[in-house]
């Protein structure tokens, strides 16, 4: 069953990877919804043990966003990354931590990226209220970023510097959100900074290290000499700021900032920089919106779709 939206082997189209476990399957079915853009062409279900009646569901809000947006719909796949993972990347005390690199090596790998022109890593989270391929990728170093407003040394722990021969004292730039990343799959800079990510992720002596905690405990340090808190560690978020800043340094990884994450009443609202850019809503955990109640198993939706213009469908990638 396949409805040919066009994705044909060119470098001219846009490519989402979404991850998300089975509790927050009704976050991703929301995130679909936002994501019924022309530019949109393939889309990537990163299902950590998510049921075949959740898949289903996914599936249908899709087709019934499609309907109501009236834009082709993207073919879409389905990513068992448990296959493969160490299962201690998904298994920490702290959820899922490290997946993430992991995950999209792996996709590059597989060529799952050989016709994108740019691809959106998001979090079940995320909501777009704009085309999100507007926004694109920084031209020389591949990758673009949203940012919170606080410095990376505030959400690092000291522990994690010297696996990237850095300082404490050398990171004075905002943090980014490992959660929303913007990138060229073609791009020899975004390369290197997913391998140096994918190195500090498969060492939890690395991604978390000893005393290194997610709880708030806004103490400098000790033996610290730079008098900047740490509110926290953000384990794979941290490790993304220090492969940026160990790749690109502080003036790239200020190049690369695609806006600012400005907390506000239970939501964040992302301001991203220029004209051109999207604006876009990103939920908290737990502000998922009601997803449409589609109540078929997934041999039945499809059965039920296939008389109209279906959306291509792969069981896995």
């Amino acid at each position: 069953m396949r409805y040919n939206a066009g994705f044909e082997n060119t470098a001219s189209n846009g490519c989402v990877v979404i991850a998300a476990s089975e509790n927050h399957v009704n976050e991703t079915t929301c995130a679909f919804r936002t994501l019924m853009w022309p530019s949109v062409k393939k889309i990537i279900f990163v299902a950590f043990n998510v049921s075949q009646d959740s898949r289903a569901s996914s599936l249908a809000e899709i087709y019934f966003a499609g309907l109501t947006s009236n834009v082709p719909w993207p073919e879409v796949y389905f990513h068992d990354p448990v296959d493969y993972l160490p299962a201690f990347s998904y298994t920490f005390e702290r959820k899922q931590a490290g997946f993430k690199p992991m995950v999209l090596r792996h996709l590059h790998a597989t060529g799952q990226f050989d016709a994108c022109r740019s691809v959106w890593y998001l979090d079940a989270s995320i909501r777009f209220h704009g085309d999100p391929f507007q926004a694109e990728p920084h031209p020389k170093h591949g990758l673009s970023v949203v940012a919170i407003p606080y410095l990376s040394a505030e959400f690092t722990h000291p522990g994690m510097y010297p696996f990237f021969g850095l300082k404490r004292s050398e990171d004075r730039v905002y943090q980014f959100q490992s959660g929303s990343l913007l990138f060229d799959p073609r791009s020899p800079t975004w390369q290197a900074i997913l391998d140096k990510w994918l190195q500090c992720c498969v060492n939890m002596q690395c991604i978390m290290p000893p005393g290194s905690t997610r709880s708030y405990t806004n103490a400098v340090p000790e033996d610290d000499p730079t008098g900047v808190i740490l509110r926290a560690h953000r384990d794979d978020q941290s490790a993304l700021n220090l492969a940026v800043l160990s790749i690109i340094g502080p003036e790239g990884h200020k190049q690369i900032k695609l806006g600012y994450n400005e907390a506000s009443k239970g939501t964040a609202a992302l301001v991203l920089s220029g004209k051109r850019q999207p604006a876009w809503i990103q939920a908290r955990q737990g502000h998922a919106c009601n997803k449409t109640e589609h109540a078929l198993d997934l041999g039945e939706f499809l059965a039920k779709v296939q008389a109209h213009s279906p959306i291509t469908y792969h069981s896995r990638v």
